[in-house]
């Protein structure tokens, strides 16, 4: 039954017919006299205080997920940055881009960078990495920082051995997989966020 079928005359005959009906229920049971009175509004006061606690709870519950979601959000993004620098970091010591400084200087900057980023994912609250794989992904992108820093070393003993071969392009291929995981959780929680 619809609106256009039977017309608005239809929908103002039916709520005529609730409000009736609704009118000779109250009618039979309409207190008579003051105790009666106050017995149905204590009645209703109680009701409507329940359902005020119960809207009030869930309202706080809500904001605390909410927040503790951003929370999450922000680790994650942060993760993710992190990973960007750490990639940054293996591209530009794969490309040989030492941006005109010696080679020592060079590896001795990445070195205090790579150090940065790792001390930078530790420092990170662990408790909000703990879903989606997050502890995980940044585990590995300081697993790989580790490697590259041990690289980086020899290279800088031993002068520079990325012209010679090419050992991080598996240290790169790694922070890269991580990297997108982490993007993936990023749009994962996003979507997830909007949907709320």
């Amino acid at each position: 039954m619809s609106v256009e079928k039977w017309g608005w005359a239809a929908v103002v005959g039916a709520a005529c017919v609730c409000v009736a009906a609704g009118s000779l229920v109250l009618a039979q049971i309409w207190p008579k006299d003051s105790g009666d009175v106050a017995s149905w509004v204590q009645a209703i006061g109680s009701v409507v205080a329940i359902l005020a606690a119960a809207w009030i709870s869930n309202s706080q519950q809500r904001a605390v997920n909410r927040k503790e979601r951003l929370a999450e959000l922000r680790v994650v993004q942060s993760a993710c940055r992190l990973g960007v620098e750490a990639l940054a970091i293996v591209v530009d010591v794969r490309g040989l881009r030492t941006g005109g400084v010696s080679w020592d200087e060079f590896v001795a900057r990445k070195q205090r960078e790579a150090v940065r980023i790792s001390e930078t994912l530790n420092s990170l609250p662990v408790h909000l990495m703990l879903a989606d794989g997050v502890l995980h992904s940044a585990f590995q992108i300081r697993i790989q920082l580790g490697h590259l820093g041990m690289l980086l070393e020899a290279s800088a003993k031993a002068g520079n051995l990325f012209h010679q071969y090419d050992p991080l392009g598996k240290v790169e291929q790694e922070i890269r997989d991580r990297v997108d995981e982490l993007k993936a959780i990023l749009v994962r929680h996003w979507h997830f966020k909007a949907a709320d």
